[in-house]
């Protein structure tokens, strides 16, 4: 919470992800969220992701996502100060 992105989106975006990418994506219950890509399954265009937090809500609750979820990739970001 309170962090700023800035987020690349569109075709040149989402073809490029990869393991270890930050990208935002569109859930159903949960809205937009923010997590880092683990494993992209290519043959059924899904990704397993993760949190940066022990507390996360990510793939190990959510399961694999559609790559068509995905709104766009994180390219730069600023952490609040605390």
């Amino acid at each position: 919470d309170g962090d700023f992105i800035l987020m690349g989106k569109g075709p040149i975006f989402i073809p490029q992800i990869k393991p270890g990418d930050l990208v935002v994506f569109q859930h159903e219950l949960y809205g937009q969220m923010i997590k880092r890509i683990t494993e992209i399954d290519a043959e059924h265009r899904k990704v397993f992701m993760l949190g940066n937090h022990d507390s996360s809500i990510d793939s190990r609750q959510l399961g694999w996502i559609d790559i068509d979820c995905i709104v766009g990739k994180v390219i730069w970001s600023i952490k609040q100060r605390k």
